[in-house]
């Protein structure tokens, strides 16, 4: 499994979801900015997370 840190703004509020099978996820739009040529710039990310791990964002 990779592992990645991300330091940023949620773009909206995290939507939880309980799948038919009982298992946890959860998807949100993370924004983080990187300085680029002199300017700053924003890459948004989709993230999923899943299992209970996320149940209190």
């Amino acid at each position: 499994m990779n592992t990645i840190t991300l330091y940023g703004h949620l773009g909206q509020d995290a939507e939880p979801k309980v799948l038919e099978s009982g298992q946890r996820l959860i998807n949100l739009r993370l924004a983080t900015n990187i300085r680029k040529g002199g300017n700053d710039e924003t890459l948004w990310w989709r993230v999923t997370g899943w299992g209970d791990r996320f149940k209190n964002l």
